[in-house]
């Protein structure tokens, strides 16, 4: 085979299609060939081959490891996002092997010769038979009016697409009207179908509990019922999901993605786990971890590009929710084009802060800022996980472990510091809505929806963010200890105090706001997480100002899950088991301040030293202090002196002791080997009743 380099071209006629030569595939004699057909891409064979590329594929942005850079917006047609953290050397060991059977196609030179050995990928395999033409319909239901499909479209990308990006909303529409007008289709479209039931059944989940919902109209109509219909769509698309794993198209990896969404959120997240995994060998067998940056059809990249990064998003939030190892070791995650369905009006973009700095605004810088948050994360459990540590730690491993949360804390606040204004959630709790609004008096539905749209993104990019510190400090805060170390004792007060903060923060998330979006269940299971943090508090300082605060914290998070939980199962569980966790959590307050169960080693004199005032003093005057991400030793007066400055000026307006994390201190002095009891106790509690309060599925 003859190089052409970019200064010397040399024409020659190619046996492979373009598509097959430029991701080194295998590809057949046929045109039409099997793999273009497969991935729905134009079968193209030019008589000159492009130049080969002299080293590793080059990329505009790159992110050293645990230090992102701010996510910027470029002109059209890139949306830039984080790159691999990985070197140019590793990129090139990371690349995907050749099978054997590439092996055999290599040293026979099929490609030369244009002698096809086999279509199988390995050997034995007969290799996946052309889908054909021959026609199929739905068994287990009858394809919906087709308003009844629009409308539940429409749902789907007002409530969910802004929250989770798989599609190119104007080329999915377009393909949908083609499907839904139709009650039998060839088997080559059965990847198209069972998309278009996907996306319609996530639409309805979404709007099931709005009784507003103007579509409810057109399903009166036609008689259907909404939940009965919901379950048809599932059934019918766990019913051909084999197949559609078989095709290995896109939509192999995109139906997984909505199922398993479905799943974690709303049915079994035991199956979602399961789900997701299909999606991710689906993506591998595409090759989507590579960004084709030189493909001639523009929207099956960029949708390939958007399905690989939720992907990666979905893998490290299922990591952090069920404790699993991440699936997926190495990442680079994918630029996004601005295509039209991700550009703003520009009568909002005026309105926007911002917008006079020339900075291109559009509907995907959230993705972006979003998979920042989850490349720290996952990053970060990497790094525990190549820790490889035993039952017993030593104070050295627990330093290691110190030293990834400092590292990684770091990190998330420098992406903080960086986040743009019209995604700054503070913006929007002060001044920016309540201007946005009335500037927009005026203005169509569709436009003040899409301002709505970008207050949640807002508020769930804090969330998002406040859960990954919760997440990162978990680490330390979870693990049983029993060590007088100080520097681990004190990474764990400083662990605490971030955590704490980051739950008091989610705990003034406006819940309520997210009753109509499929998002509602996500901020309901952070609540959760939330909650369980603010119950440690009040066992280190029992009746303190601080351990108030977490108790209140707690409360609002109860009742505002008792408010959306007629509705939403996660809401519903997480008042249960909340409830309950508050009520062990008073009671071990109680004896925590009583020194009752003590075993002889402490009494209430040695735990605290009480200030004048009456509130007590974990230690000495002086205490850790914690502020921005790094600490530091400060003589403190009173203890009273830290919590008006905690309770005083911090970013959030009149939420008391938001300011804890940027700019003041706890007195919190270094724990005794009691409080851990306590604390590790508090977690067990926790655990017993998650146990018996939870629901059968």
């Amino acid at each position: 085979m003859q190089d052409g380099s970019s200064c010397h071209p040399k024409q020659r006629t190619s046996k492979a299609c373009d598509r097959c030569h430029r991701q080194k595939l295998k590809c057949d004699t046929a045109r039409p060939c099997i793999l273009c057909v497969r991935a729905c891409h134009k079968c193209e064979t030019s008589t000159r081959r492009s130049p080969r590329r002299k080293g590793p594929r080059q990329h505009n942005a790159s992110y050293t490891t645990l230090t992102p850079k701010p996510a910027l917006i470029e002109s059209p047609p890139e949306l830039v996002s984080p790159a691999s953290n990985a070197t140019t050397s590793d990129k090139q060991q990371l690349n995907t092997n050749s099978s054997t059977i590439d092996f055999a196609r290599q040293v026979f030179n099929e490609q030369e010769t244009g002698r096809i050995l086999t279509g199988a990928s390995l050997p034995g395999d007969v290799g996946i038979s052309n889908p054909g033409d021959h026609p199929w319909s739905l068994q287990q239901l009858k394809m919906p009016p087709a308003p009844v499909m629009l409308s539940l479209f429409d749902a789907y990308f007002h409530r969910v697409q802004w929250f989770i990006m798989l599609l190119v909303e104007p080329h999915f529409r377009k393909t949908a009207q083609g499907i839904i007008s139709r009650d039998q289709w060839p088997r080559r479209e059965l990847g198209s179908c069972m998309l278009v039931l996907a996306v319609a059944a996530i639409g309805l989940q979404s709007v099931l509990s709005d009784k507003y919902w103007t579509g409810y109209e057109q399903l009166r109509v036609h008689s259907i019922d909404p939940e009965t219909m919901l379950l048809e769509f599932i059934a019918e698309i766990r019913l051909h999901l084999l197949d559609v794993l078989e095709d290995c198209r896109v939509e192999a990896v995109q139906i997984p993605l909505l199922l398993s969404s479905y799943y974690v959120f709303h049915n079994s997240p035991r199956l979602a786990w399961t789900v997701l995994g299909m999606s991710l060998r689906a993506a591998y067998a595409l090759d989507m971890q590579n960004q084709d940056k030189c493909g001639t059809d523009l929207i099956m990249e960029e949708t390939k590009s958007r399905c690989w990064n939720h992907l990666v998003v979905s893998d490290t939030f299922t990591s952090m929710v069920y404790g699993r190892p991440v699936s997926i070791d190495y990442a680079e995650v994918h630029q996004l084009r601005v295509l039209d369905d991700l550009t703003l009006p520009p009568g909002l973009i005026s309105s926007l802060p911002g917008a006079t700095d020339n900075v291109k605004i559009g509907k995907g810088l959230f993705h972006v800022m979003k998979t920042e948050i989850y490349e720290i994360v996952r990053q970060t459990l990497l790094r525990f996980h190549r820790l490889r540590l035993g039952p017993i730690m030593v104070d050295k491993d627990l330093e290691a472990i110190a030293s990834i949360v400092q590292d990684s804390d770091n990190a998330l606040q420098s992406w903080r510091g960086n986040v743009p204004q019209i995604l700054d959630f503070e913006f929007w709790r002060g001044e920016g809505w309540n201007r946005l609004t009335q500037e927009l008096q005026e203005s169509t539905e569709a436009m003040k929806e899409q301002a709505e749209t970008m207050f949640l993104q807002a508020a769930l990019l804090q969330l998002t963010y406040d859960s990954a510190l919760i997440q990162i400090h978990r680490s330390l805060l979870e693990r049983k200890l029993k060590t007088a170390y100080k520097p681990v004792v004190g990474a764990i007060n400083r662990s605490l105090v971030a955590a704490t903060a980051a739950a008091l923060r989610i705990s003034h998330i406006p819940v309520h706001k997210f009753r109509k979006h499929f998002a509602a269940s996500f901020v309901s299971m952070q609540q959760f997480t939330a909650g369980v943090i603010l119950c440690i508090q009040p066992t280190c300082l029992p009746f303190s100002p601080a351990a108030l605060e977490a108790k209140a914290g707690v409360l609002k998070i109860i009742r505002a899950s008792r408010t959306e939980s007629h509705q939403n199962r996660i809401a519903r569980h997480t008042e249960q088991l909340l409830t309950e966790l508050l009520k062990v959590t008073n009671q071990r307050e109680m004896a925590c301040a009583l020194g009752d169960n003590m075993g002889g080693r402490a009494s209430r004199e040695t735990m605290f030293n009480w200030s004048s005032n009456g509130i007590p003093q974990a230690g000495p005057p002086v205490v850790e202090a914690y502020g921005g991400g790094s600490s530091s030793m400060a003589p403190v007066s009173t203890s009273q002196d830290l919590y008006e400055n905690a309770n005083g000026n911090g970013p959030w307006g009149e939420n008391p002791g938001c300011g804890l994390l940027s700019n003041t201190s706890m007195p919190l002095e270094y724990p005794s080997e009691y409080i851990f009891e306590q604390l590790d106790s508090t977690f067990g509690a926790f655990g017993e009743c998650e146990l018996s309060q939870r629901p059968h599925l």
